[in-house]
């Protein structure tokens, strides 16, 4: 079995361009991709993919992890035989390079501009035909900076490419991108397709992370993209990203040149408003329609409308959207006059839409009509081996926000972390380091968590089921007579009154918030409402 050639490359400009550089030499090398926090794992990791892996190339990435872990990835490495060089382009890491000296060969250029330059030198490529572009697309950095036609196709291709790669999990784009950076393969009609898409829709933020959950959501969402004639319905708890991943579905639908437009149907409960903002309105309709207006249906034809928490919509409301997606009709508020548009529904909740069927509060034949396709995200609690992803994501969002660098975060920091379940997800996440970032992470960081497990938001948040009022307060616990075995059994509470009893403790848990109760117990508000008022009677 011939002896296989790999480089591991990052997911900059200058990456991508460095690796077509190695290529020029070792056109057969296989490319993988690593970020820095993860280039111990991929190491490591490296001859699963393939056992006759004999050596490989480590292009400028850094090391997030701390040095050990980087030395013992590579020892396990050269333990299996595998050759290992590591590219540097100016002052490198000395930490890293240190520790590994004698487990692989630095190659380093502290004069090189960009790793490609470095690249190019220490392999003596200088003068091939192809260097000039390469390092032409590695000095701009940015697509938009590129005035030769040429480099600006390619990368544009390699940057769409690194958007599938990572955000959809597309395994095999990437590297071929990079083959196509180094002329060894031809650009083809969907290689330019793909690139239009993402300059039409720019870069859509999705789930960080490659735990085998995530890896599933970005699947589905590369497979149920192009099915753009079916509806999707995302479910996950609250904070967990329900919209990024809409937005994904619509940027892979053949739709991405038409609208995306979002509806959050939980802050717009009142039927009438939602029912304006969703299909329009005419002149006179109610008080203070003065002009006609399109509704968010009209404005997506052609495109795709996400509806959040659909489990909030009213059953009238419900009504009117089964007909606009059985046959694309509908009417604005106050006119008779029938309207069509082509609209894809992807909607979301974190509720239980079965539950609500069961009591009547959702209409079962809208229900079938959304979860034609399902996409379900998994909470942050059962996917904590993706913190490291999803801190740098937000560290690296807040000092673009903010203008200041942070630090990354200390392997004790990251455990305390780990210690918390996180009831509201990644937006609760962040919210945390928002605030310990901006004060000082080493001092403020486990105060910060500490406040929140001592919020005790577990009961208040993705509550579902029994699950959530054992959360929140002690089941009530009913003495029946009878129970015992007497055989009298006449004074048995009915069913009905035990939950009416229970849906009580729940309310008064949950501080009297009916909506969150409603939530919690997986009934409408409108069933809760009702308990509370035959339980008022009833004193």
């Amino acid at each position: 079995m011939a002896a296989v050639e790999t480089l591991v490359i990052d997911n900059s400009l200058d990456g991508a361009a460095a690796g077509a550089a190695f290529l020029l030499k070792h056109p057969d090398a296989r490319v993988f991709v690593s970020s820095a926090y993860s280039l111990p794992s991929r190491l490591a990791n490296l001859r699963e993919w393939d056992e006759s892996i004999a050596s490989t190339a480590v292009l400028g990435i850094g090391c997030k992890r701390s040095p050990a872990e980087l030395v013992e990835a590579m020892r396990q490495l050269a333990f299996q035989g595998v050759s290992i060089s590591w590219f540097v382009a100016g002052a490198g890491h000395p930490e890293h390079e240190a520790a590994v000296r004698s487990l692989c060969t630095i190659k380093k250029d502290e004069t090189a501009g960009t790793l490609t330059d470095a690249v190019l030198g220490m392999l003596e490529l200088r003068d091939h035909p192809r260097a000039k572009l390469l390092e032409t697309i590695a000095r701009s950095g940015r697509t938009d900076r590129m005035t030769d036609r040429e480099a600006k196709t390619v990368a544009g291709i390699a940057v769409a490419s690194m958007y599938r790669f990572f955000q959809l999990g597309d395994r095999e784009v990437y590297p071929s991108a990079v083959r196509k950076l180094a002329g060894l393969d031809g650009i083809t009609e969907d290689d330019l397709a793909m690139a239009k898409r993402f300059n039409a829709q720019g870069c859509m933020a999705g789930l960080d992370g490659s735990s085998p959950g995530v890896k599933e959501v970005r699947r589905l969402v590369g497979l149920y993209g192009p099915l753009d004639s079916l509806n999707v319905l995302v479910l996950g708890e609250t904070g967990t990203g329900k919209e990024r991943v809409a937005r994904l579905i619509h940027q892979e639908s053949r739709r991405v040149s038409g609208h995306f437009l979002a509806v959050n149907c939980s802050t717009l409960s009142n039927s009438d408003l939602l029912d304006s903002r969703l299909f329009g309105y005419v002149k006179g309709a109610f008080t203070g329609a003065v002009a006609d207006r399109a509704g968010v249906i009209e404005a997506a034809d052609k495109g795709t409308l996400f509806l959040d928490e659909i489990g909030d919509m009213p059953l009238e409301t419900q009504a009117k959207l089964l007909r606009v997606i059985e046959d694309g009709s509908f009417n604005r508020l106050g006119s008779t006059q029938e309207l069509k548009a082509d609209v894809r529904i992807v909607a979301a909740t974190n509720r239980n839409l079965a539950g609500m069927v069961r009591d009547g509060s959702f209409r079962i034949d809208l229900y079938y009509r959304l979860r034609e396709l399902v996409i379900r995200i998994p909470p942050l609690r059962d996917r904590l081996c993706d913190l490291g992803q999803i801190v740098g994501t937000i560290r690296r969002d807040l000092a673009a926000e903010h203008g200041r660098r942070f630090p990354d975060l200390k392997a004790e920091q990251y455990e305390l972390l780990r210690s918390y379940a996180w009831p509201g997800n990644v937006r609760q996440l962040k919210s945390v380091l928002q605030k310990a970032f901006l004060l000082g992470v080493d001092g403020n960081l486990e105060q910060a968590v500490a406040e929140e497990k001592e919020e005790g938001i577990d009961c208040l948040l993705n509550l579902g089921g029994g699950s959530a009022i054992e959360a929140a307060a002690p089941a009530p616990v009913y003495e029946i007579p009878g129970a015992a075995g007497d055989g009298r059994g006449g004074n048995l509470p009915t069913l009905h009154e035990i939950q009416r009893r229970y849906a009580m403790t729940a309310l008064e848990a949950c501080g009297g918030n009916l909506t969150r109760t409603a939530r919690a117990l997986d009934i409408s508000v409108n069933t809760l409402k009702k308990l509370r008022r035959e339980n008022q009677e009833g004193q």
